[in-house]
């Protein structure tokens, strides 16, 4: 079983739990929302290819580094 920060790109992405979803993982994007089960579904890799860095995004090319700092933040 491969662990959620290994099924996620290391960049243009942001990892955090948040208590009280649906569902125990939840992939969102603009316009767009998940939930999973395992880190293992096979869905994670098509959200990524649909969504990460798209050019439907209000800003694509934007960086998700350094734009969350609270508790919880995991990278």
């Amino acid at each position: 079983m491969q662990s959620l920060d290994e099924a996620i790109p290391d960049t243009y992405s942001v990892l955090s739990p948040l208590e009280g979803t649906e569902s125990p993982i939840m992939m969102s994007a603009w316009g767009a929302q998940v939930g999973l089960d395992s880190p293992d579904d096979e869905r994670i890799g098509l959200f990524v290819s649909k969504y990460w860095q798209s050019p439907d995004a209000p800003e694509p090319g934007a960086a998700c580094t350094g734009g969350v700092d609270a508790p919880g933040r995991t990278a």
